[in-house]
């Protein structure tokens, strides 16, 4: 099941793992190689929870499962490096790609120095030529590189949503191992933990998102924000400064480079002036409305429509129109 050879896919995030199935079964019939996932089993999973998880991932374009048990349940970077280098050694994978979280993108870049190969980071697209593996990711936010792996085990981590989860094949059949790895001792050493404040939406789910930067003067002036999102049936979403710096909104709000990539259906953007970091994040909405009272804003070269004016007297105008289109 894991011959050499094979291309294998692994992310703390069970959703992220099947955008990797989607982007990796290709790379593996090109290659005439196995598609395996590599899952981490924590000492608290129940025999039913694997069951299901092999299940879903093979029917989901895996030939097969390499399950990590008896992995401790606040496993961390440290343990997930030292799995995946065994796994590795033990197996000599063609590639691994991985997702490419804040968590994921910290593992695969200390298993590359672990390793002595090459990584890169945020693939939008890979194949196989004559061979050799390709790939393409964005650079200094905007720009698209194409580079060839020539190391083996090519390491590479996919943006999170860029690939759309495979359909479900209940007919397909797959094989399943399973190793241990001795826990290495964390370096790190925890002092407390903080639970940061989350809202509970899926930002990178809604079809509308209404985002607001730092024209907004004051977190009192969110309840209008919010109105023209429900006038939509959107979600809220914002930029760095109103989520970690002024913390306006949960963090789990934030659109950008270091938050959540989006592809809604209609991105309106109020009081954002569309620096990189948040114009990496929206950039591939389907429609895009600016609301900035500067015109050579950086958002409004990305907009599909633009309208120059105070979002104080923009935004309320247009909640007004929307609510008396409603029946």
């Amino acid at each position: 099941m894991t011959d050499r050879g094979a291309i294998c896919v692994f992310s703390e995030n069970r959703e992220v793992v099947l955008e990797l199935l989607a982007a990796g079964r290709p790379l593996a019939d090109q290659a005439q190689a196995n598609l395996v996932s590599i899952v981490l089993e924590k000492r608290a999973s129940t025999p039913t929870e694997s069951h299901v998880i092999v299940e879903e991932q093979i029917a989901l374009g895996a030939d097969g499962v390499l399950i990590v048990e008896d992995v401790p349940d606040r496993a961390g970077a440290a343990f997930e490096v030292a799995a995946l280098q065994h796994v590795v050694n033990l197996h000599e994978p063609h590639m691994l790609l991985m997702g490419g979280t804040a968590h994921g993108t910290e593992v695969l870049a200390q298993l590359a120095q672990r390793l002595q190969v090459g990584c890169a980071t945020d693939c939008t697209n890979l194949e196989f030529r004559n061979g050799i593996l390709e790939i393409e990711r964005t650079v200094f936010g905007r720009f698209t590189c194409r580079q060839t792996f020539r190391t083996r085990p090519a390491l590479a981590s996919v943006r999170p949503r860029r690939f759309a989860p495979p359909e479900r094949c209940g007919e397909r059949h797959g094989g399943v191992e399973r190793v241990r790895v001795e826990a290495p001792v964390d370096p790190v050493r925890v002092v407390e933990r903080r639970e940061r404040v989350a809202s509970g939406e899926r930002i990178d789910r809604a079809a509308c998102i209404v985002a607001v930067g730092r024209g907004l003067r004051s977190a009192q002036d969110l309840p209008m924000i919010e109105a023209l999102a429900q006038a939509l049936d959107g979600t809220v979403g914002a930029t760095r400064p109103l989520t970690n710096d002024l913390e306006w909104l949960p963090i789990d709000a934030k659109v950008g480079l270091s938050g959540t990539t989006v592809r809604p259906k209609l991105y309106i953007a109020c009081g954002i002036s569309g620096q990189i970091e948040h114009i990496v994040g929206m950039r591939e909405s389907e429609v895009v409305v600016a609301i900035n009272t500067d015109s050579a804003a950086p958002i409004m070269a990305e907009a599909d429509y633009r309208v120059i004016g105070d979002l104080y007297e923009v935004v309320p105008a247009l909640t007004r129109a929307l609510r008396e289109l409603r029946p």
